[in-house]
């Protein structure tokens, strides 16, 4: 149980000259390691401060592991703790059912942005919501929003849980704020990077030829009967993609598909089930349910198509829907060798009248042994002084003031099967930063998705950075697997409102931001070269809907300044040599009074002098001068 987390955060908004009491011996600098699981935060480079006399080390029989972080106004929490047997959905569920227990909290409902939209992400391994209550803080009702986020630290057992408390009108900035430590925790041996595992793994499986398929047909289902199509292999470590039509009858209400794996005959096999209500299950067999969740993106129309992949690897396997991972699947019940199948009618309330539900393009391969792709136990630290929250917004902003090269353009993406519906900026650019908004549909069952595309090379590849409607971002280089991807930490699910991307471009890196919260940095190293900047819609089939339009509304581009920059790493620079940017913000020293700050870099002719001054109403503007200094009197600062 939560040890009255909201209160202790009003008394932190009361009294917010309160000291951080002695630092215990589990923080080290500016990072804390959880006594009891191994994980990491660290809050260097941000105003967040331990409060050492909160924090708690296996107390109880969940064995809660707490670190407690302030800021002077509102309060961090990052725990570790063996509940909920690592269920993602109950872990938020009962997070904040927790609330209502706490003395004085009152009138919990979810918490909704200027559009309407509640704050909810769902992922693999991370899920999370935000919640609006009314405390009773002396007498005075104090409004605050209570954000929790879940991951899974060991999967069947322990959780790690993150919360924020702050204000409402002040949620967004703090949201930000929190975002870097978030970001910065480290779960032990490394916290695989799903995408880049589960694309490895497909990848190498297809480099070979399949066990079988791809196979075409149809299965029937009804009351008390399971409609199958066994497939005829017997392997452990699988790679299986199927899609599945909408069954005949049409008007039927309620409807399942699924696959089953490592198949030993009767009941012995895993099932990954997925109902037209967008509810997922893995079991296996009649036993219980071993995982489950909910789907934002299940086609249930006349002529929906919706897919599942599943990857069997050891002990350990994935679970995709319409392109996009699900979930991992612990295997640990059976590693046997089997059949794989396609089938309906797994549940009774699925098959209350007889169906026929069509299948195509069920295709079987056998997946390596061994992962493909490792990601390193502790990522390399950047060496780019701007790589953060606060440098991109420097960074943007900066770019911005100047006017904009492609845009500001309006206007509607409509949808068609087998290419995504794009629009060009009519620029050639390699480094940028661009900004546009995308109209949700009107319709609220309608899946979409909406993203923005850049580098295209003469072979077509691009890169592609998209997010979609259940929360999800992933970015890609074409049709490739992704590179990275994750939950964003704000989207306006509500019809008709706007989800705002910001993307910088700069060298081999990049970064970007939703609505205005900053969400990741990039790896652009792969692609170079300057193209057409795109906006773009329904790049993933599942999210198509033929004839339906998605909206755009203030598409512009900005070249990036050569004052300022700084994605490009600058530790590899040759001894001597003059860096192409200079990152010099002058937010690092905002209490100082400084107005203007200089640095010189570089010698002779090759001398550049980079300054950042305050303006009338106190903003940054950049100026740079390239060349010997002895010439520096004869021309001005180009602004």
């Amino acid at each position: 149980m939560l040890a009255l987390r909201t209160f202790l955060v009003a008394a932190v908004l009361l009294l917010l000259g309160s000291q951080v009491g002695v630092v215990r011996a589990q923080i080290s600098g500016d990072e804390w390691t959880s006594p009891t699981y191994g994980f990491t935060a660290s809050w260097a480079g941000t105003d967040w401060r331990p409060d050492a006399n909160a924090m708690l080390t296996a107390v109880g029989p969940e064995k809660l592991d707490r670190l407690h972080l302030i800021n002077g106004v509102s309060s961090l929490y990052v725990e570790g703790a063996t509940r909920y047997k690592g269920s993602l959905p109950a872990c938020v569920e009962t997070e904040a059912a927790l609330l209502a227990q706490e003395g004085g909290v009152s009138n919990i409902r979810p918490f909704e942005d200027e559009e309407g939209a509640p704050l909810i992400a769902d992922g693999p391994n991370v899920s999370s919501r935000a919640f609006q209550l009314t405390l009773d803080a002396g007498g005075e009702g104090l409004e605050l929003v209570d954000y929790i986020e879940c991951r899974v630290l060991v999967p069947g057992e322990s959780v790690l849980i993150i919360t924020l408390v702050a204000e409402p009108d002040n949620f967004r900035d703090q949201m930000s704020l929190a975002q870097p430590v978030m970001d910065s925790i480290m779960i032990p041996g490394g916290q695989r990077n799903l995408l880049q595992v589960y694309g490895g793994v497909r990848e190498a499986a297809q480099s070979q030829p399949s066990l079988t398929g791809p196979r075409s047909g149809e299965v029937a289902f009804g009351p008390g009967e399971l409609g199958v199509e066994r497939l005829g292999v017997s392997e452990a470590n699988i790679y299986v993609r199927a899609q599945f039509a909408h069954p005949e009858p049409e008007d039927i209400d309620l409807w399942d598909i699924g696959v089953g794996f490592r198949d030993a005959g009767d009941d012995n096999q895993f099932r990954v089930i997925v109902d037209s209500d967008g509810r997922w299950f893995f079991k296996y067999g009649l036993h219980d349910v071993i995982a489950q969740g909910r789907i934002t993106d299940f086609d249930a129309s006349a002529g929906g198509v919706n897919t599942i992949e599943v990857v069997a690897q050891g002990d350990a396997g994935f679970f995709a829907f319409n392109e996009r991972i699900v979930a991992e699947l612990d295997l640990d019940e059976s590693d046997v060798a089997g059949d794989v199948f396609v089938g309906s009618g797994f549940f009774d309330d699925d098959a209350a009248g007889a169906g026929l539900l069509p299948f195509a393009d069920v295709e079987v391969w056998a997946a390596p042994v061994e992962n493909v792709t490792e990601t390193p136990a502790t990522p390399e630290p950047s060496t780019s002084a701007m790589l953060g929250s606060a440098g991109f917004a420097s960074i943007t902003k900066l770019a911005m003031t100047s006017p904009p090269v492609g845009g500001p353009a309006s206007g509607d993406l409509t949808q068609h099967v087998g290419a995504a519906a794009v629009a060009g900026a009519g620029v050639t650019l390699e480094n940028f930063v661009a900004e546009v908004s995308f109209v949700n549909p009107e319709a609220a069952e309608q899946s979409w998705d909406a993203g923005i595309a850049f580098r295209e090379q003469p072979n077509g590849d691009h890169y592609r950075l998209i997010i979609a409607a259940d929360g999800a971002w992933q970015y890609q280089i074409g049709t490739q697997a992704p590179i990275s991807g994750g939950m964003l930490p704000v989207v306006n699910f509500a019809p008709g409102a706007e989800n705002t991307i910001t993307l910088l471009v700069d060298g081999s890196n990049a970064a970007f931001a939703v609505n205005g919260f900053f969400v990741a940095t990039l790896d652009a190293s792969a692609l170079s070269g300057a193209s057409d900047v795109w906006v773009g819609s329904g790049f993933r089939r599942a999210n198509v809907t033929v004839g339906a339009v998605t909206g755009y509304r203030d598409f512009e581009v900005w070249e990036l300044p050569d004052a300022v920059g700084g994605l490009e790493p600058q530790s590899s620079l040759d001894p001597g040599a003059v860096p192409e940017r200079l990152a010099l913000r002058l937010h690092e020293v905002d209490d100082s009074g400084v107005d203007a700050l200089g640095a010189l870099t570089g010698d002779g002719e090759h001398a550049t002098l980079t300054v950042v001054t305050r303006d009338a109403a106190g903003d940054e503007v950049a100026g740079v001068f390239a060349g010997s200094c002895r010439n520096l009197a004869e021309a001005p600062l180009q602004v």
